[in-house]
């Protein structure tokens, strides 16, 4: 998983001990500990700089969620396919990184970067405010 470690460095990703752990993590990503941070119906596996990361209890959904707010923002159907969008984006960067000087992407290189996200997880970008939506808006921006 080879991209992972530079998503998380690109998208401020922190992920949690356990979740590093059970996923065979540890040497892609610098795991943070998790002290205080609960939510009933979901175990918190991270944080985005600024949002918490959390695994639903029963759909297995990963959502973010401001601290202390209950309004939640879709990410990924699940963990397993957070952690692959988490590589293509790494990967994808280091594509748009190689050769020096990196130039702003164009749309049909960030269209193909969706593409690539939606054949992992359909559900990731079918919503406006959905996590990678807003990733993909961001890019478009060029404030990532």
């Amino acid at each position: 998983m080879g991209g992972i470690g530079r998503a998380v460095e690109v998208l401020d990703v922190h992920l949690a001990v356990g979740a590093a752990e059970g996923f065979g993590l540890v040497g892609a990503v610098a795991p943070i500990g998790g002290a205080g941070r609960e939510r009933e119906g979901a175990r918190w596996v991270g944080d985005d700089y600024g949002t918490n990361l959390w695994v639903e209890d029963g759909s297995g959904a990963v959502v973010s969620a401001m601290p202390g707010v209950v309004e939640r923002r879709f990410v990924n159907s699940g963990f397993d396919r957070f952690t692959a969008c988490l590589d293509l984006f790494g990967r994808w960067v280091a594509v748009m990184e190689a050769g020096g000087e990196p130039e702003p992407p164009d749309e049909d290189e960030v269209d193909a970067l969706a593409r690539g996200l939606a054949s992992v997880d359909g559900a990731a970008l079918e919503g406006p405010d959905h996590w990678w939506s807003l990733v993909i808006e961001q890019i478009r921006d060029g404030l990532i």
